[in-house]
């Protein structure tokens, strides 16, 4: 029996050795592992918020680039507009240039016009309307217009010299 107890103190004490050796295999083992593990887990943390950096970044840049474009778009509108407008305008200048060269051409023929009559119509003293006669006589030059291919009519209104300068070049205006 002695040896039993001994033996089984001896068993009890291997064991007991035999755990304290695998806690500190395990300490020594898990402790660089556990190590490791952490600097993982701060890299991780640190490309987390690197990333959310990053998308906030994208997100400011996604909505300037959206006000860029939407700027991009209106000069773009405005300057379809002033083609458009330009466009006109060129259309209209190249139109007055064909009317001016039209009248140019009618005026360098005004030699070849020769006056086919003259009336001298009188208006009261102090009035801007004719009388009957006036536009009788006025009526019979006309007349015969249908035998004429182009005419030009020049009306004069003249006033005497009685009266203040205004006054006459007023009352010239209203009489033609």
């Amino acid at each position: 029996m002695n040896r039993t107890i001994v033996y089984s103190f001896l068993l009890t004490g291997a064991l007991l050795s035999g755990g304290c050796a695998t806690k500190k295999y395990v300490r020594q083992t898990v402790d660089p592992v556990s190590g490791r593990v952490d600097q993982v887990a701060q890299q991780t943390n640190k490309q987390g918020e690197t990333l959310d950096s990053t998308r906030k970044d994208l997100e400011r840049d996604e909505t300037e680039l959206s006000a860029t474009k939407e700027r991009a778009m209106t000069a773009d509108s405005r300057a379809t507009d002033a083609l458009t407008k330009a466009d006109q305008a060129g259309q209209k200048a190249d139109q007055n240039g064909r009317d001016l060269g039209d009248l140019r051409q009618s005026v360098a023929n005004l030699d070849d016009y020769k006056q086919k009559g003259v009336v001298a119509v009188p208006f009261g003293f102090n009035k801007d309307t004719l009388t009957a006669d006036a536009k009788r006589q006025l009526d019979q030059l006309f007349a015969d217009k249908n035998s004429l291919k182009r005419y030009f009519v020049a009306v004069e209104g003249f006033t005497d010299r009685v009266g203040s300068a205004d006054y006459n070049s007023s009352l010239s205006r209203r009489r033609c």
